[in-house]
């Protein structure tokens, strides 16, 4: 299941001048290892933009020492990264989707 690891105070801004609040989530895969990436939350509106998946780690440990570390310059460029995605980032995109629906109840 994701969940938000680290809530960023400074704010990024995207290419259209609009103001977001990153923030760093993470799940664990499929294969067992964990997978970080940034959301990207407007700070007017309820405008949401993910990343693709930002880094790979063994651990829940490991993967929050990555997100504690990041530095405004990188998480800049992670959003120009996600507002201009390339096709691996859209897979990732659609994997994560397709991995949380599978985890919820079926629809009656």
């Amino acid at each position: 299941m994701a969940e938000v690891l680290v809530r960023y105070v400074a704010e990024v801004v995207g290419e259209n001048g609009e103001r977001y609040t990153p923030q760093a989530c993470g799940g664990i895969a499929d294969d067992g290892l964990w997978e970080g990436w940034i959301e990207f939350v407007a700070v007017q509106g309820d405008r949401r933009i993910e990343s693709g998946r930002e880094t790979t780690q063994p651990s829940r440990v490991t993967l929050d020492y990555w997100a504690q570390g990041l530095t405004r310059a990188y998480l800049q460029g992670a959003l120009g990264r996600s507002q201009s995605p390339t096709e691996a980032i859209r897979r990732d995109r659609t994997q994560r989707v397709e991995h949380r629906a599978s985890l919820l109840p079926p629809r009656r």
